[in-house]
């Protein structure tokens, strides 16, 4: 059996070079896109409401208190602002139609919190914890804990 020589011509580089190309995109999507992303800090500024906190409870967030996610522990964020507004229950009527009640002893709250964060993929994250609007969390403020969901984030900064 006689062995061919193989002579290197222009598929063989088109080839090469394809194979090279798909490399580098691969390299640049998973490892430099997101670690550039990543590291760029913004100020981010959310909102959890909270529902049915006990009127005795709902004055036990200040300005300047540290909000902790209660799953990670990890510090998410300060309050800077909230805002105390009566619990309500939407229920319909015996005639079809929408009513709203408050629900007496009880409040609802509106905790604006800051903090720094790094963008990425999925959103935003604050001591690698996702803050995303729709999300559900359990919070730990010094003198109150309790479960919300993000009703806004926008970066300020």
């Amino acid at each position: 059996m006689e062995k061919t020589k193989h002579r290197f011509n222009i598929v063989d580089f088109i080839i090469i070079v394809a194979a090279v190309l798909a490399l580098l995109a691969l390299l640049k999507i998973y490892f430099i896109d997101s670690s550039s992303v990543a590291d760029e800090s913004i100020t981010l500024q959310y909102v959890i409401q909270t529902d049915n906190i006990s009127e005795e409870l709902a004055g036990n967030v200040s300005v300047g208190d540290k909000v902790y996610d209660m799953e990670s522990g990890r510090l998410i964020g300060e309050v800077t602002a909230c805002d105390v507004r009566n619990a309500t229950h939407v229920g319909v009527s015996s005639g079809g139609s929408q009513q709203i009640s408050d629900i007496a002893g009880y409040k609802s709250l509106h905790i604006t919190v800051e903090t720094e964060a790094e963008g990425g993929a999925k959103g935003y994250y604050a001591d690698s914890v996702l803050i995303s609007v729709g999300k559900s969390y359990s919070v730990m403020l010094p003198d109150l804990f309790c479960t919300g969901c993000c009703i806004n984030a926008e970066v300020i900064g």
